[in-house]
């Protein structure tokens, strides 16, 4: 199930997406266009936009705050929402948690009674108790929590070695850290093992890590057959990979051509606007070039997003001498090998070598 996610365009390694979609045995994606992704599906199923529904939005920049978002405009196709959708789909299959749970059972009447009349949508939703809560704003951002004093818990210890105070141990024997002891007062501390500003990390020391900062090279760097690193980036006009069918902000940005440095064009006998092959060990793709003094010599970069092939008219760019329409810049994520990083687990996006020749 795919919702409001175009995951053959945003994660890395197009051709793996691709050929993994086509062996799971049931796709559904819920989506306002038909993506790439999308094409792939079994079955679409329209979606909406913020503009036509309610929402409860999360902000969390400076503090949390829990708004409550609402329609200016009714569904373009009388659709359900997401959220009304998905709530429908529990529904019918009896989705419900150990405890007998579902949050289908308590909304979903409410839902499709009245959705346009905001009303009947609060007053379901207790808006007024809402309102009043905590998580409708903190009224204040708070600075130094580490500062913040703290009263010993009852049963509670000191570490007189290390000034920790922590909780009376729970059944598993384990005692939660809540504060270190600065002379006569029990600060909050930072959220570390110690309670206090640690240059050497306690959790990694404790997982067999030395605890420090420690570089390794990337595992997909630059080799002799492919010298440059490729990274990719993303500017103001365009947000993720959603934004390409827009008139407007492909008329401000209508391609990505390739950021390369202008002594490492010089080398390769490259100008402004050249037409080049981009390749990796995943990939090979054209794009043109756009020469910089801006960017490390070995170093290359594309703007995310662009490339798409099933995204609408104005995102596919134009028709070609084939008569086929011809992707607006090149994709980014087909270079890299779509994997997890091995510390962090975090996905690789801009870990890989390339190879640069003019077409």
């Amino acid at each position: 199930m795919f919702v409001y996610q175009n995951f053959i365009m945003s994660v890395p390694n197009t051709k793996k997406n691709i050929d993994f979609m086509k062996k799971l045995e049931y796709v559904v994606v819920n989506d306002t266009h038909m993506s790439e992704t999308a094409e792939l599906a079994d079955i679409v199923i329209p979606g909406s936009v913020y503009l036509e529904r309610y929402d409860f939005t999360g902000y969390w920049v400076t503090w949390p705050v829990l708004g409550l978002r609402k329609p200016v405009v009714k569904s373009v196709i009388n659709g359900m929402t997401e959220v009304e959708f998905w709530m429908a789909v529990m529904k019918k299959m009896g989705m419900k948690d150990k405890k007998g749970y579902s949050p289908a059972d308590q909304t979903y009447d409410s839902y499709y009674a009245d959705e346009y009349n905001p009303t009947a949508y609060a007053k379901e939703q207790n808006w007024d108790a809402y309102k009043r809560s905590t998580l409708a704003m903190t009224g204040k951002t708070e600075y130094e929590k580490f500062r913040k004093e703290v009263a010993m818990p009852e049963g509670g210890s000191v570490d007189e070695k290390t000034g920790v105070v922590k909780e009376k141990p729970g059944a598993d024997g384990k005692a939660k850290a809540i504060g270190v002891k600065i002379g006569e007062k029990i600060m909050k501390g930072f959220e570390t093992p110690t309670r206090k500003l640690e240059i050497a990390s306690a959790f990694l020391k404790k997982n067999k890590m030395s605890g420090l900062p420690e570089y390794s090279e990337p595992e997909d760097r630059p080799t002799t057959d492919f010298p440059l690193y490729l990274v990719n980036f993303k500017q103001n006009e365009h947000t993720h990979s959603r934004t390409f069918n827009n008139d407007y902000l492909m008329e401000m940005k209508p391609d990505n051509p390739l950021i390369i440095n202008s002594a490492t064009a010089a080398k390769m006998g490259l100008k402004d606007g050249d037409d080049i092959w981009i390749e990796s060990p995943f990939a090979k793709a054209k794009g043109t070039v756009q020469v910089t003094e801006r960017i490390h010599p070995e170093v290359v970069a594309l703007h995310h997003g662009y490339g798409h092939t099933g995204f609408g008219k104005v995102a596919k760019g134009s028709l070609n001498k084939l008569n086929a329409w011809s992707p607006a810049g090149t994709a980014d994520g087909q270079f890299f090998a779509g994997k997890a990083e091995k510390f962090s687990g975090q996905i690789v996006a801009k870990e890989i070598g390339v190879r640069i020749m003019k077409a």
